[in-house]
């Protein structure tokens, strides 16, 4: 089980598929033990054989895990999450949203739409690439240098013209979003529509989700955005306090 723990922690961190040798380097193990781990693996789906180097990746069953993942962590936050993101489009007056990670990974599972007639409506459940857009350089902020780099290598997606995919761009907005709290994204993920987001860190630091506040970029301009900053800032610290609490109580 362990050793099959540390293949798929391999396969986790690596954007493209793995030859065994290169697993059995990374892993430490002999190569006939990934040999013999893959199997069981992909008898049970959790990683696959596919891409142009005959490699390894994460299979079907191991993407299921994750979304299940991130439900579980949507649903510790919807108990107090909800109140805030009524709160962020009321006062806002744009659409908030809860972002999760998944894996590689971050997706909206839930939001508040803005009441306007021109708004932007997440699609929820649709996965993007962490440096792409202002939510995965939130989650992205919270973790160290050496560890944001992971997610950072090798060829990076764009899913419109204007994703951000230069390394050392990326670096330094990750440590802008670290000094400020907060992370600006225009038109990374969908043409047409910008938006402000922050993490919401566990008491140990780690992110559990990402407050986010999006709209059309023709009313979402870089200044306004900086104006709701101070609101999305609000709402995060005192959900942080909330689950804080929570967290407390269940010990």
């Amino acid at each position: 089980m362990a050793r099959a723990a540390v293949i798929l922690r391999c396969l986790v961190s690596s954007p493209n598929p793995l030859r065994v040798s290169e697993l059995a380097e990374l892993s430490g193990l002999a190569y006939t033990t990934v040999h013999r781990a893959l199997g069981s693996l992909r008898a049970e789906g959790l990683v696959e054989q596919g891409g142009p180097n005959g490699g390894y990746l994460l299979g079907p069953l191991a993407a299921l895990l994750g979304q299940a993942h991130a439900k579980q962590i949507s649903s510790a936050l919807d108990a107090h999450v909800g109140p805030h993101l009524q709160i962020l489009r009321d006062e806002s007056k744009e659409t908030a949203s809860l972002a999760v990670q998944v894996g590689r990974r971050w997706m909206y599972s839930r939001h508040v739409e803005s009441m306007q007639e021109i708004r932007r409506t997440p699609e929820l459940g649709r996965t993007h690439p962490l440096h792409a857009g202002a939510s995965g350089r939130a989650f992205l902020s919270c973790l160290s240098k050496e560890e944001a780099e992971v997610f950072l290598e090798g060829p990076l997606e764009k899913e419109t013209g204007r994703t951000m995919v230069d390394h050392d761009q990326l670096l330094e907005e990750i440590e802008r979003v670290r000094k400020h709290g907060y992370a600006l994204g225009f038109e990374e993920t969908v043409s047409g529509a910008s938006g402000i987001a922050a993490p919401v860190r566990a008491s140990q630091g780690d992110a559990v989700g990402v407050l986010v506040i999006s709209g059309p970029s023709m009313r979402l301009t870089g200044d306004r955005l900086l104006a709701l900053a101070p609101l999305l800032q609000r709402r995060v610290a005192i959900l942080e306090q909330q689950l804080s609490g929570a967290s407390d109580d269940a010990r």
